[in-house]
């Protein structure tokens, strides 16, 4: 893994940022010629949430931090929201307009673009918070983020965690590459054994303790360099 600041090893698109201005597959039904059921996703989301799913080798803590979700208000909020959470694990209760107010004077939010890639976590570090960012990560790292108890934020392509689309051959079987849409979610939870990831998903309904399949979430998470910021 990179940290974010050695610029040689990768350099953000001008389109890096974290807006989540991209369709709500909960309000818009897409028509691809390669879908994914949907069915055992939702069933086995739904269980988890209502506490019917045990997982035996789960990291994180996605019973607790799922009271600390909340929904975003404003389309390009993503990554503030996400901080949001984090900052009242941390007894720090701040409204998400005032966390628009502060993003935009220091420079690190717009309503038009969200959140550049490399500021998510400025908002943290504003209010007291200290944070490190990384490019190129993987998997691992987030489960040694998660056993220290720290708070990782990672930014992902939401088409491909919100409407996962795959072949259905199993003897062809490959994930299918959605058109990029930024988006920022807080990762409360890994359990490589059942192969889900859990996070707290600002930008749908109910998006508190939401589990994805871990091949989806690599798969999303791949599509913006790895990125995540945990604290410290």
């Amino acid at each position: 893994m990179n940290a974010i600041d050695d610029y040689s090893l990768f350099e953000p698109e001008e389109d890096s940022f974290f807006d989540n201005s991209h369709d709500n597959p909960f309000e818009d039904n897409h028509d691809f010629e390669f879908f994914k059921d949907q069915d055992a996703f939702f069933t086995k989301n739904e269980e988890f949430q209502n506490g019917d799913t045990e997982f035996g080798s789960m990291v994180g803590n996605p019973d607790e931090w799922a009271f600390y979700y909340h929904a975003q208000t404003n389309p390009s909020s993503c990554a503030l929201v996400a901080q949001q959470g984090i900052l009242k694990t941390f007894g720090i209760e701040v409204s998400e307009s005032d966390l628009i107010d502060t993003g935009i004077e220091n420079g690190v939010f717009s309503n038009h673009n969200g959140t550049p890639m490399e500021n998510v976590g400025d908002i943290l570090e504003i209010y007291g918070v200290k944070t490190e960012k990384f490019y190129n990560g993987d998997i691992e790292n987030l489960i040694d983020e998660l056993k220290d108890g720290n708070k990782v934020i990672v930014g992902l392509d939401a088409n491909e965690v919100w409407s996962p689309q795959s072949s259905l051959d199993p003897f062809n079987y490959w994930k299918t590459e959605l058109p990029d849409s930024g988006h920022a979610v807080w990762i409360t939870g890994i359990d490589k054994e059942q192969g889900v990831v859990i996070m707290n998903d600002s930008g749908i309904p109910n998006g508190q303790a939401r589990v994805v399949e871990i091949n989806d979430f690599l798969n999303s998470w791949e599509d913006y360099n790895n990125f995540y910021c945990t604290t410290r």
